[in-house]
């Protein structure tokens, strides 16, 4: 049901919106990213192997266990979003991430409990991934429903601007570890610190958004007894078109993000020989060059489309991609560093008008539902899986450009959605309110 919403929205973000999106989303993507982080670490201890790259991929496929979860993550938690409030929806995200990364911080390894260990390892991983299944998008949906429509663009990019941070965070955790202690110490007891600091941030996020207002769309919505008692039947029963266009949409940006920021660092390592510290180190001022480049573009967005700022950037990592990666594995480290950079920024350019796109291709009725069961769908296919396919894919074929191949195959299978589907910033009123 596409209807106008007659209670005024918001002309400005509010500071305490942009603080509330952003600080949940730094505690949930510090914890999630972390284990990507500490991937190389935690391989030997949980899944002891002969060969450390088998090791490194059964701890990828944990990884991306926790994005096959995601989806029954969207359906819980968008569902509570749609029918109770988008804050109610965001505080259960925040305990459910929480309480499993700091239990993985203080899990016994394979040497004292056997397959106990990985087991519980991928238990906890999968809690993570429904927590996350509707973390972002919900993060979205608030910074969006409170924002001046010629400013949904940037307002929406907070949920990916904090996302970001936390990967930052989480990066610049894993650099210091590097920097400080020798690589026999971290995998001894060092892993451990990431996971334990996580609950700091945790207790600050939770404290915020319990704190925070609803926002004016859903306020309305109540007020006028418009809510949808069924949101996940009702996005599935009339959006399901637009959640199997909006999966692959945003299938090109989810490989981008993992591949860019998470497989990288572990890349340069294990296939460069980068010492560790060195590695963290670039992989940082990547994510921070993802950082500062986003806004821009998200804005850029608002002014001149979400498509076109989305083409630019994946016609230029068509063009780049390969380049990029055989400058990656050169080892020279000047020209790493600056390939880091660049595909950071066309990382930016694709992802940045992304989550407004989400928020205005579905109606406020069942807009958290429809935007996270088909965005983390596509997460959990194109996404989480990226890191375990693109080392796979090296050990088998022995090309290091092999991600770069999979980064040009996802923009082959967006590029056709996103040239079909309508601007989404120049929908009608009806469908963004």
């Amino acid at each position: 049901m596409d209807q106008q919403i007659s209670a005024p929205v918001a002309r400005t973000t509010p500071k305490g919106v942009v603080v509330a999106t952003l600080i949940g989303n730094v505690m949930e993507w510090y914890d999630f990213s972390i284990f990507g982080f500490m991937a190389i670490y935690l391989g030997p201890l949980f899944f002891p192997a002969s060969d450390p790259t088998t090791s490194l991929i059964q701890t990828y496929g944990v990884f991306a266990a926790g994005f096959f979860m995601r989806p029954i993550g969207a359906m819980l938690i968008g569902d509570l979003g749609d029918r109770l409030g988008r804050r109610p929806a965001l505080v259960a995200s925040v305990v459910m991430m929480a309480v499993p990364t700091v239990l993985i911080g203080v899990l016994p390894t394979y040497a004292t409990a056997g397959l106990w260990a990985p087991a519980l390892l991928a238990m906890m991983r999968m809690i993570q991934g429904l927590s996350l299944g509707g973390e972002y998008t919900a993060s979205i949906s608030y910074g969006f429903e409170h924002a001046a429509p010629a400013r949904r663009g940037l307002a929406a990019s907070f949920a990916l601007l904090g996302g970001a941070a936390g990967i930052l965070l989480a990066a610049a955790t894993t650099a210091t570890l590097a920097s400080l202690f020798e690589p026999s110490d971290i995998a001894d007891w060092g892993w451990r610190v990431p996971f334990i600091l996580g609950s700091a941030i945790a207790f600050l996020g939770l404290y915020v958004r319990t704190s925070m207002p609803e926002t004016p769309q859903f306020e309305a919505m109540k007020a006028e007894d418009d809510l949808s008692k069924s949101p996940v039947a009702e996005a599935f029963g009339q959006h399901l078109g637009r959640m199997i266009a909006m999966c692959l949409f945003t299938a090109v940006g989810a490989l981008a993000f993992y591949v860019v920021l998470l497989l990288v660092p572990n890349f340069l390592q294990r296939y460069v020989q980068v010492p560790p510290s060195t590695a963290a180190w670039i992989n940082t001022l990547g994510i921070f060059t993802f950082m500062v480049t986003m806004p821009f573009m998200a804005s850029a967005s608002d002014r001149f489309g979400r498509k076109p700022v989305m083409l630019c950037g994946i016609s230029m990592m068509v063009i780049a991609a390969i380049p990029l990666f055989m400058i990656l594995s050169s080892g020279v480290l000047w020209a790493t560093l600056l390939a880091q950079v660049g595909l950071a920024i066309l990382s930016a350019t694709i992802s940045a008008p992304v989550p407004a796109s989400l928020a205005e291709l579905f109606p406020a009725r069942a807009r958290l539902s429809g935007m996270s069961i088909s965005y983390n769908m596509s997460q959990a296919i194109f996404g989480g899986s990226a890191p375990l396919i693109a080392t796979w894919g090296i050990q088998v074929t022995g090309l290091q450009i092999f991600p770069a191949l999979l980064l040009i195959g996802a923009a082959v299978i967006s590029t056709p959605v996103i040239l079909m589907l309508p601007e989404p910033s120049r929908l009608p009123a009806a469908r963004q309110n």
